[in-house]
């Protein structure tokens, strides 16, 4: 456990190290540290903590918020909005952080500068936070450069053959990218037989990925598979990757299959590389040229519930769709009031008669019949009964 007079110089050697998630999560290990001490640890479930930029998707707020923390329990919510309870609100103060509680459920938690010993970590973080939301505004441009690179070897898978070694790890590192891996591209020369490791993805979680990858003609041989499960125990990954522009003997692919190690590993050939190119989220060019195609009437239409105390339901229609993405359109609601009680009633999704622009749309990372949207929302598939609302506080 971080010493309280010590926690913002550990903060910021975490933000100067991991970035705005391991920020996040250090802030909740914290908080989980302190109702665990105080006797709230029937309420840690209910808990998880990420990024500003990850839950609102909006620009940067002009007092930077190191991390939000998000909670569904209505007996944590009434134990935090009692002031004072258990000292909290003091302890906060003493880790020069601030709690503000934004809504149900939704806590910011922020770094003051006028506490000498945040002002490092304050600074930090603005900075940062600007950074990145600059760099999430140009990404779909060169997403759409990509995107013309992926779709060319989507349709060609033989033509990995013509890259050189490194170009064709280059280009697996890019593929990786943008499947939302935070991927890391190894030298290429005496890597310890690792050429790239993916830390983190939004369905994976931050499980570590050890990826093989060979450019060449011949099949692959069984040593060289085994060789990138010995280098994921060496270093104690989760998962481990060979990828190649060739294919696999057959021998070793029995074996990859067979072998009972703790590591799960997964063999992936040129035929598999270019199913990746192929399932990679549209660029907003593409989304464009692609709306005119799309179908309001024939939809797959999709539901999330908001709310805690007041419930109601978010809908959407899905009008494309790959087995790892998705674009998502808004649609309507009609809500029907109970006559005893206008605040409550049942609420289903209305169809729009003409279809929205395409820039109205938003993308999703699919995981079967559930949809992570951009939004900040989980989507389930609608199974055509009328949902219920609740507007009273």
């Amino acid at each position: 456990m971080v010493e309280e007079t010590a926690v913002p110089s550990h903060l910021l050697s975490v933000l100067t190290v991991g970035g705005q998630q391991a920020l996040a999560e250090a802030i909740g290990d914290l908080v989980r540290a302190w109702f665990t001490k105080h006797g709230w640890s029937d309420s840690l479930e209910q808990l998880s903590f990420t990024t500003y930029h990850d839950f609102h998707r909006l620009p940067p707020a002009e007092w930077p918020v190191a991390a939000i923390m998000l909670n569904g329990d209505n007996h944590v919510e009434d134990r935090l909005c009692a002031e004072g309870e258990d000292g909290f609100w003091d302890w906060f103060d003493t880790l020069g952080l601030q709690f503000n509680t934004r809504s149900a459920g939704v806590h910011h938690i922020s770094i003051p500068d006028d506490a000498p010993a945040g002002a490092g970590l304050h600074t930090r973080l603005a900075t940062l936070q600007a950074f990145e939301w600059h760099a999430h505004l140009v990404a779909p441009d060169y997403t759409a450069i990509y995107r013309t690179v992926f779709e060319h070897f989507g349709r060609h898978p033989e033509h990995f053959g013509a890259l050189q070694w490194r170009g064709f790890e280059q280009l697996c590192a890019s593929v990786f990218t943008a499947q939302g891996y935070t991927t890391e591209l190894g030298k290429g020369r005496n890597d310890g037989g690792v050429d790239i490791r993916l830390t983190s993805h939004p369905v994976y979680g931050q499980q570590v990925t050890v990826v093989q990858v060979k450019q060449q003609r011949k099949k692959i041989e069984l040593n060289l598979v085994q060789g990138i499960l010995g280098a994921a125990h060496g270093e104690g990954a989760d998962r481990s990757l060979f990828v190649t522009s060739s294919s696999f003997l057959p021998g070793a692919e029995r074996w990859a299959h067979a072998q009972g190690s703790t590591i799960p590993l997964e063999l992936a050939d040129r035929q598999k590389v270019a199913e990746w190119c192929r399932d990679i989220p549209p660029s907003r060019d593409w989304i464009r040229q692609q709306a005119t195609s799309w179908n309001l009437g024939s939809a797959k239409v999709v539901v999330a519930s908001i709310g805690v105390r007041m419930i109601n339901s978010a809908w959407a229609a899905v009008v494309a769709e790959t087995p790892l993405a998705a674009r998502l359109f808004p649609l309507g609601a009609h809500h029907v009031r109970m006559p005893t009680d206008p605040m409550r009633g049942t609420v289903t999704p209305v169809m729009p008669r003409v279809l929205p622009e395409a820039d109205c749309s938003f993308t999703a990372r699919r995981d079967g019949d559930r949809y992570s949207g951009d939004d900040g929302r989980f989507y389930d598939v609608w199974d055509g009964q009328p949902r219920y609302f609740d507007d009273a506080d």
